[in-house]
């Protein structure tokens, strides 16, 4: 009796992140296209561009704020600064997005 008592909890707790997870799944789609403003919000929420693992638009977008200039929005400064932490054969690494 005490199996599905543990799974009732379980599945409860599994419902609420699951819409979250679809939710962010869309957020990550639209983030492809997204600059300024947009990309400050998004990753407020989110650890990397396409959400929460690093890939190559990561990198693409690491590569033109190095370029252009040093990001002055809190988010995207915190991104900045985490994704510089890796070495250049780290961030090679990482999958298309």
């Amino acid at each position: 009796a005490a199996a599905p008592a543990a799974a009732a909890p379980a599945a409860k707790g599994g419902a609420r992140p699951a819409l979250e997870k679809q939710n962010s799944m869309q957020q990550r789609k639209q983030c492809a296209d997204l600059s300024g403003d947009d990309v400050e919000h998004f990753l407020g929420h989110h650890p990397y561009v396409k959400g929460f693992a690093p890939t190559k638009a990561d990198v693409e977008l690491y590569s033109q704020l190095s370029d252009s200039h040093f990001p002055e929005t809190p988010n995207l400064r915190r991104w900045f600064d985490h994704i510089e932490s890796f070495s250049a054969t780290e961030r090679a690494s990482w999958p298309a997005a």
